[in-house]
Protein backbone atom coordinates (compact mmCIF):
# COMPACT_ATOMS: atom_id res chain seq x y z
CA UNK A 1 0.00 0.00 0.00
CA UNK A 2 2.81 2.45 0.83
CA UNK A 3 4.52 1.74 -2.51
CA UNK A 4 1.25 2.32 -4.35
CA UNK A 5 0.73 5.67 -2.55
CA UNK A 6 4.28 6.78 -3.41
CA UNK A 7 3.69 5.79 -7.03
CA UNK A 8 0.41 7.76 -7.16
CA UNK A 9 2.04 10.78 -5.54
CA UNK A 10 4.97 10.60 -7.96
CA UNK A 11 2.56 10.26 -10.88
CA UNK A 12 0.57 13.28 -9.66
CA UNK A 13 3.74 15.39 -9.36
CA UNK A 14 4.95 14.36 -12.82
CA UNK A 15 1.52 15.07 -14.30
CA UNK A 16 1.60 18.54 -12.70
CA UNK A 17 5.12 19.17 -14.05
CA UNK A 18 4.00 18.07 -17.51
CA UNK A 19 1.15 20.62 -17.53
CA UNK A 20 3.49 23.35 -16.32
CA UNK A 21 5.86 22.46 -19.16
CA UNK A 22 3.04 22.61 -21.73
CA UNK A 23 1.90 26.02 -20.46
CA UNK A 24 5.47 27.33 -20.38
CA UNK A 25 5.82 26.22 -24.02
CA UNK A 26 2.76 28.32 -24.83
CA UNK A 27 4.47 31.33 -23.25
CA UNK A 28 7.69 30.58 -25.16
CA UNK A 29 5.75 30.22 -28.42
CA UNK A 30 3.97 33.53 -27.80
CA UNK A 31 7.28 35.30 -27.13
CA UNK A 32 8.81 33.62 -30.19
CA UNK A 33 5.99 34.93 -32.40
CA UNK A 34 6.44 38.42 -30.91
CA UNK A 35 10.12 38.25 -31.79
CA UNK A 36 9.30 37.33 -35.39
CA UNK A 37 6.69 40.11 -35.73
CA UNK A 38 8.61 42.70 -33.70
CA UNK A 39 8.61 46.13 -35.36
CA UNK A 40 7.27 44.87 -38.69
CA UNK A 41 5.39 48.17 -38.86
CA UNK A 42 8.74 49.89 -39.43
CA UNK A 43 8.50 48.67 -43.02
CA UNK A 44 5.31 50.68 -43.58
CA UNK A 45 5.76 53.75 -45.84
CA UNK A 46 5.38 56.30 -43.03
CA UNK A 47 7.71 54.61 -40.56
CA UNK A 48 10.26 53.64 -43.20
CA UNK A 49 10.43 57.24 -44.41
CA UNK A 50 11.33 58.55 -40.94
CA UNK A 51 13.68 55.65 -40.20
CA UNK A 52 15.58 56.46 -43.39
CA UNK A 53 15.94 60.08 -42.25
CA UNK A 54 17.36 59.24 -38.80
CA UNK A 55 19.36 56.10 -39.61
CA UNK A 56 22.74 57.81 -39.70
CA UNK A 57 22.01 60.35 -36.96
CA UNK A 58 20.61 58.11 -34.24
CA UNK A 59 23.85 56.23 -33.46
CA UNK A 60 25.74 59.50 -33.00
CA UNK A 61 23.31 61.06 -30.54
CA UNK A 62 23.40 60.23 -26.85
CA UNK A 63 20.13 58.86 -25.48
CA UNK A 64 18.18 61.25 -23.27
CA UNK A 65 19.92 64.44 -24.44
CA UNK A 66 18.25 67.53 -25.85
CA UNK A 67 19.55 66.59 -29.30
CA UNK A 68 17.94 63.14 -28.91
CA UNK A 69 14.58 64.63 -27.93
CA UNK A 70 14.79 67.19 -30.76
CA UNK A 71 15.30 64.33 -33.24
CA UNK A 72 12.36 62.44 -31.74
CA UNK A 73 10.23 65.55 -32.18
CA UNK A 74 11.25 65.77 -35.82
CA UNK A 75 10.28 62.15 -36.50
CA UNK A 76 7.11 62.26 -34.36
CA UNK A 77 4.76 61.27 -37.21
CA UNK A 78 6.71 58.05 -37.73
CA UNK A 79 7.06 57.34 -34.01
CA UNK A 80 3.36 58.00 -33.38
CA UNK A 81 2.38 55.64 -36.20
CA UNK A 82 4.69 53.04 -34.63
CA UNK A 83 3.28 53.44 -31.12
CA UNK A 84 -0.29 53.01 -32.34
CA UNK A 85 0.31 49.41 -33.42
CA UNK A 86 3.07 48.12 -31.12
CA UNK A 87 1.97 47.17 -27.61
CA UNK A 88 5.55 46.72 -26.39
CA UNK A 89 5.83 50.51 -26.20
CA UNK A 90 4.62 52.43 -23.17
CA UNK A 91 3.15 55.07 -25.49
CA UNK A 92 0.74 52.42 -26.83
CA UNK A 93 -0.86 52.62 -23.38
CA UNK A 94 -0.81 56.43 -23.30
CA UNK A 95 2.34 56.43 -21.16
CA UNK A 96 0.94 54.14 -18.46
CA UNK A 97 3.44 51.31 -18.00
CA UNK A 98 1.17 49.73 -15.37
CA UNK A 99 -1.27 48.76 -18.15
CA UNK A 100 1.35 46.68 -19.99
CA UNK A 101 1.22 42.90 -19.84
CA UNK A 102 4.23 40.92 -18.59
CA UNK A 103 4.88 39.85 -22.20
CA UNK A 104 4.80 43.50 -23.32
CA UNK A 105 7.35 44.32 -20.62
CA UNK A 106 9.66 41.49 -21.66
CA UNK A 107 9.52 42.63 -25.28
CA UNK A 108 10.11 46.22 -24.13
CA UNK A 109 13.24 45.19 -22.22
CA UNK A 110 14.52 43.27 -25.24
CA UNK A 111 13.80 46.32 -27.41
CA UNK A 112 15.66 48.65 -25.04
CA UNK A 113 18.63 46.25 -24.93
CA UNK A 114 18.71 45.90 -28.72
CA UNK A 115 18.61 49.68 -29.06
CA UNK A 116 21.60 50.04 -26.74
CA UNK A 117 23.52 47.46 -28.80
CA UNK A 118 22.76 49.26 -32.07
CA UNK A 119 23.54 52.73 -30.73
CA UNK A 120 26.49 52.23 -28.35
CA UNK A 121 24.18 52.74 -25.38
CA UNK A 122 23.89 51.32 -21.90
CA UNK A 123 20.81 49.55 -20.53
CA UNK A 124 21.38 50.79 -16.97
CA UNK A 125 21.52 54.36 -18.26
CA UNK A 126 18.37 53.79 -20.33
CA UNK A 127 16.57 52.45 -17.26
CA UNK A 128 17.47 55.55 -15.24
CA UNK A 129 16.29 57.90 -17.97
CA UNK A 130 13.13 55.91 -18.69
CA UNK A 131 12.32 55.59 -14.98
CA UNK A 132 11.95 59.35 -14.86
CA UNK A 133 10.38 59.74 -18.32
CA UNK A 134 7.66 57.12 -17.73
CA UNK A 135 7.33 57.52 -13.95
CA UNK A 136 8.30 53.90 -13.32
CA UNK A 137 8.00 53.18 -9.61
CA UNK A 138 10.84 51.51 -7.70
CA UNK A 139 8.97 48.26 -7.25
CA UNK A 140 8.45 47.77 -10.99
CA UNK A 141 11.96 49.02 -11.77
CA UNK A 142 13.42 46.42 -9.41
CA UNK A 143 11.32 43.70 -11.08
CA UNK A 144 12.58 44.81 -14.49
CA UNK A 145 16.18 44.77 -13.25
CA UNK A 146 15.72 41.24 -11.87
CA UNK A 147 14.25 40.13 -15.21
CA UNK A 148 17.18 41.69 -17.07
CA UNK A 149 19.60 39.80 -14.84
CA UNK A 150 17.73 36.49 -15.04
CA UNK A 151 17.31 36.69 -18.83
CA UNK A 152 20.90 37.81 -19.26
CA UNK A 153 20.25 41.07 -21.12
Amino acid sequence: MIIEEKFLTTFYILKHKFYIFVYMLKVIWTIFKRGIKHDNSKFSPVELHYNNIIREKIGKIKFGTKEHYDLLGFIAPGKNAHFLVNSHHIEYYKGNIKRMSPLDLIELLCDWKATTKCNNGNLDCSLKINKKKYEINNRLLNCLKRDIKEIGL
